[in-house]
């Protein structure tokens, strides 16, 4: 870790294991990194790490009878949850909301029987932008969503 506008800063946060780990998100506050770790193209991890100690926290859970990807992960406005891509419980890439506090998964775009492969978040968490292939590419807009069990608006922008 380095303050970019000291150089010489640099420290170690952390020694992992392994390659394929990749720092993904700031927490609002800075205090956390969202991290993960990637095994294959069908199994990786989400990790918290604490920006000052390093200490790490697992945050998807390893081990049972199914291989799980995620990926894109991203906090919410608020830092209580971060926004991810995955194939948790589906044959495809879904958009999902964790809650930090608890593991739980809601997700998002189950409604649509394709890949959600990548997202964009806004800077204020109130929308969000990904693109999904049917019989052909579409860009799509969520909103609502930052508010459990709803969704506003969903509409297609750009079919191409």
């Amino acid at each position: 870790m380095q303050d970019p506008r000291q150089p010489g800063s640099e420290r170690r946060l952390a020694e992992l294991q392994g390659g394929g780990w990749a720092a993904l998100d700031w927490s609002p506050d800075d205090s956390r990194i969202l991290a993960s770790e990637f095994v294959s193209a069908n199994e990786s991890y989400l990790w918290l790490l604490d920006a000052a100690t390093g200490a790490r926290t697992l945050l998807t859970p390893k081990g049972g009878p199914e291989k799980v990807a995620y990926a894109g992960a991203e906090f919410a406005a608020d830092g209580r949850s971060v926004y991810v891509t995955t194939d948790r419980e589906s044959e495809f890439q879904r958009l999902a909301r964790i809650d930090l506090a608890t593991g739980r998964h809601t997700y998002l775009t189950s409604h649509i029987s394709w890949d959600v492969d990548t997202f964009d978040l806004s800077p204020d968490g109130k929308t969000i932008l990904y693109p999904a292939t049917r019989r052909s590419s579409s860009l799509w807009m969520m909103e609502g969503f930052d508010q459990p069990g709803r969704v506003d608006q969903l509409r297609e922008m750009m079919p191409w």
